[in-house]
């Protein structure tokens, strides 16, 4: 085989491994928002934060994995799923955490998506 016909061969198998990278779902995350109020939990109105975004399906149909993290000064917690989404499928999702004190500081969201 000659040098083209091995180059060739390598450009082609690289093209074939890396369009497998990106097959299926991927998840892509914008306008996080984040905003403190009260929330009825239970039945009993109780403080806390909402995190809000919008979640597009950038690839084939299937599962994409969120997991969404708050911190602040009175701690951090985590809530995550997965989800379905079609090709092109896109939601806006609302995460709510009652565990932080109306007295809290330092709030910050973080929203992570796989894949």
């Amino acid at each position: 085989m000659g040098i083209k016909r091995k180059a060739l061969a390598i450009v082609l198998l690289s093209v074939a491994v890396l369009g497998g990278c990106l097959r299926g779902p991927r998840g892509r995350v914008s306008n996080i928002t984040r905003q403190e109020h009260p929330e009825l939990i239970n039945g009993n109105l109780d403080w806390g934060s909402e995190v809000g975004f919008d979640l597009k399906n950038e690839g084939e149909s299937g599962m994409i994995h969120i997991t969404v993290t708050l911190s602040c000064s009175e701690g951090q917690w985590v809530r995550s799923q997965d989800i379905f989404l079609e090709a092109g499928q896109f939601k806006h999702l609302t995460y709510f955490f009652q565990e932080p004190t109306i007295n809290t500081t330092n709030l910050q969201a973080l929203v992570r998506v796989n894949p």
